[in-house]
């Protein structure tokens, strides 16, 4: 993640914030109604955003369409920024699944096993 410097944070915000209004308010798709934007990456440049969801959804083909769905809608999404912040530039959007939740779901379920097994012990 790209937050090296101050601006670059306030813009990542700025993006997260201003994406998850546009999926609350104006779209209609149902799918892309059950994600959350976990966070945004804007490059160096400010020229690309790498935004990535949560979904309600466990199915993987299910968020593969989730993610379909926003990629083929970034130009509305870009569209609608460029009417709601003040950037030179909007950056081109890439919609990425964030799976952090299964990663710490998973680790926890090996601490939890190495716990109990240790517990067992004398």
């Amino acid at each position: 993640m790209n937050q090296n410097f101050p601006r670059t944070r306030r813009i990542n915000e700025l993006l997260k914030r201003e994406l998850a209004l546009l999926i609350q308010k104006n779209i209609q798709d149902p799918r892309i109604k059950l994600v959350t934007i976990s966070y945004v990456d804007i490059s160096p440049d400010l020229k690309q955003a790498k935004v990535y969801i949560t979904s309600m959804e466990q199915d993987k083909a299910r968020i593969n369409s989730q993610l379909n769905a926003l990629n083929k809608a970034g130009d509305f999404f870009k569209k609608n920024l460029y009417q709601r912040i003040d950037l030179r530039v909007v950056p081109n959007l890439k919609f990425l699944y964030d799976n952090s939740i299964e990663r710490g779901n998973y680790l926890r379920s090996l601490i939890d096993e190495v716990v109990k097994e240790n517990h067992h012990l004398p």
